[in-house]
């Protein structure tokens, strides 16, 4: 995994290889993930010593297990490609060959909308695992988005913000200093190159994610043992059918009685991850966490409206029909000429299986966005184009949804649902009148050809792609 990480920034990889590199650096990231907690679940907890006389990597089972859980997961992904056909035929013995007209998807609006979403989500996913920070800014970057959040934290996790990342500091320091010291006997191809496939190499870096926890209780304090425990794989919380949720990124280190097995890559992986569900799950915390999560969305988004201009000019200011309430505006700003946002806030995380394009999933929440948010805000906003001056706004309004996650709503309103990210898209063209459609061409680059046919076929076992006569 370590290895698969570094490619995705080496200078050497070709221009013309970059994008299908990430891409399978993603995909095998996500298989060795699950190789790791199947093997963890399933294999004797016991570790490997070093200089051990006649010791032997089998790595052909590493390479079926690699190659296998590669196949189920494009499968899957597949799976989830084919539900947006209606005409499929199938074909060969047993019906075992199916083949698709891509092209059809242009002719089916709305299939083609489903198809731009999963696209959509998958490049937003990208933009985020692309803004690489080294260990400092990363911790730093966690310590200011849970600032606000530090008692909370405290209560969760029974240690202080604080300590928590001079804890994971502690645990990545003692790692990089284990892999500079073993570095000696990895096995190297030339001055400037090592061979990350010699056995030399595997289990001397390995050997070095290797932490003492007696070392850690000696630095933290035995009460370090709380937060150990609570990031430790348990091995029967583990459902190896669950191919979309990881149970490592809650729980990411491997317990092997006096030592741990700590993978940098999934410890920092864990961070936000691990944290924003432990808060939301727990009972007592919950809903206070989602009050100050909430607040905390909306002023990331007064961030980017003051960046052109817009300051706050209200905030939860509730609407009124007669007696009847019409809900809260959650941010209202306007700027220098008197042009107003009024921004409804929507700090959701997505469904599973919606991020991972279920067609079924994602048509049901796009019923319930139709319903729960367009109606509303519709209601809203015509309310507003009657009655703006008595909240104090003027005439010269625009409503917008801004959602946390990229939403199919956006790809079937009339409304502007838009990611912060969009939104600072948006508002950098100067033009209030373009549409989510040119946002999402534009930002996404969605007529670039980043892939070859070779390429697109090499990501999925079994896919076979023909170009039409025309094409």
């Amino acid at each position: 995994m370590h290895a698969i990480r570094l490619l995705r920034i080496k200078d050497e990889v070709p221009e013309s290889e970059k994008h299908i590199v990430i891409v399978q650096s993603n995909q095998l990231n996500d298989v060795y993930k699950y190789l790791i907690q199947i093997l963890v679940k399933h294999s004797k907890p016991i570790l490997i010593k070093s200089g051990e006389n006649g010791l032997y990597i089998n790595d052909r089972i590493v390479q079926v297990l690699t190659k296998k859980t590669i196949e189920v997961n494009s499968n899957y992904e597949n799976l989830t490609f084919i539900t947006l056909f209606k005409d499929i035929k199938v074909h060969g013995e047993r019906d075992r060959f199916l083949q698709l007209d891509l092209a059809a998807i242009d002719n089916d609006p709305k299939a083609k909308k489903f198809y731009e979403y999963g696209l959509r989500v998958d490049k937003e996913n990208d933009f985020n695992k692309s803004n690489l920070r080294t260990k400092e800014n990363f911790l730093k970057h966690f310590e200011n988005e849970y600032s606000p959040y530090s008692e909370l934290f405290k209560t969760e996790f029974k240690i202080e913000l604080k300590v928590f990342l001079e804890f994971i500091d502690y645990l990545l320091n003692t790692i990089s200093a284990q892999v500079e010291k073993n570095s000696k006997y990895f096995k190297r191809i030339d001055k400037n190159l090592i061979d990350v496939q010699a056995y030399s190499t595997i289990l001397n870096f390995s050997k070095s994610l290797v932490v003492k926890k007696k070392e850690l209780i000696d630095e933290f304090g035995k009460e370090i043992e709380i937060i150990i425990d609570k990031l430790t794989f348990n091995r029967n919380e583990y459902d190896e059918e669950q191919l979309k949720y990881n149970l490592i990124a809650r729980q990411p280190i491997i317990d092997f009685g006096d030592n741990l097995l700590i993978s940098p890559e999934i410890l920092l992986d864990s961070l936000f991850i691990n944290s924003h569900y432990s808060l939301l799950e727990n009972s007592k915390s919950k809903e206070v966490y989602k009050a100050k999560y909430s607040f905390e969305f909306i002023n990331r988004i007064l961030k980017v409206l003051n960046k052109y201009g817009y300051n706050e000019a209200f905030r939860e200011l509730d609407l009124y029909q007669g007696k009847n309430q019409l809900g809260d505006l959650d941010l209202v700003v306007k700027n220098s000429e008197n042009h107003f946002f009024i921004i409804e806030a929507k700090n959701h995380s997505l469904p599973l299986d919606v991020y991972f394009h279920d067609f079924e999933s994602t048509e049901t929440r796009l019923k319930s966005l139709i319903q729960d948010w367009e109606k509303k805000v519709v209601r809203r906003n015509e309310h507003l184009k009657k009655m703006h001056s008595k909240y104090g706004i003027s005439s010269n309004f625009k409503y917008i949804i801004v959602s946390n996650e990229p939403e199919i709503l956006s790809h079937f309103s009339d409304l502007l649902v838009l990611t912060i990210r969009e939104l600072e898209y948006y508002l950098s063209k100067n033009d209030l009148n373009i549409s989510f459609d040119y946002i999402f061409k534009n930002l996404y680059r969605t007529n670039e050809k980043k892939f070859t046919i070779e390429q697109i076929e090499s990501l999925s076992p079994g896919l076979k792609i023909k170009k039409n006569k025309n094409s």
